[in-house]
Order: C-alpha cells, then sequence, then structure tokens
C-alpha cells in the first residue's frame, strides 16, 4: 500500500460532494486485501488527508451529522464529516 492509493481513495470520496465520508472495513481489508498493518497505515494516511481538506475525523464513538447523533460502526474504519458545512 503506497500513499499515492490513499489520495486516489480519498480523493474519490471527497470529489463526490458529498459532507459525509465514510471508509468501510470490507473496502480496504476485503477489496483491497490489505493486511492489518497496510490497514493501520492507510487509516493514518486517509485520516490525515480529510483533515487537510475539511473533514472533521471519527475512528470511534458518537458524532452529529444532520442535527443527529450516529455512532461509528464496527463495519466502518473511519466517518469524515465536512466542518463548516
Amino acid at each position: 500500500m503506497d500513499k499515492s492509493f490513499v489520495d486516489k481513495y480519498v480523493n474519490e470520496k471527497i470529489s463526490k460532494g458529498e459532507d459525509k465520508v465514510s471508509i468501510s472495513f470490507f473496502d480496504i481489508r476485503v477489496k483491497n486485501n490489505f493486511s492489518e498493518a497496510e490497514t493501520e497505515e492507510f487509516i493514518k494516511f486517509a485520516k490525515s488527508r480529510l483533515e487537510k481538506a475539511g473533514f472533521k475525523v471519527y475512528l470511534s464513538g458518537i458524532y452529529e451529522y444532520h442535527d443527529f447523533k450516529h455512532q461509528v460502526n464496527p463495519n466502518e474504519l473511519l466517518v469524515a464529516i465536512k466542518e463548516n458545512r
């Protein structure tokens, strides 16, 4: 796994123009056959990239989206919400 993969993946998610980005375990670990170490590295790079793009990133716990509280699901590696939406 290289950083260019993360950039491409995150850019595709951001280019959809949505104010919420969700990255699932299935997309990364299963579809791309990433190891646990590669997944951790992916999360680190994706989190940094999304924060630089103005997103608040949640790896676990509760977040607010459209005035409702949500929880990061066990099948989600991260959820990012666009700040100042």
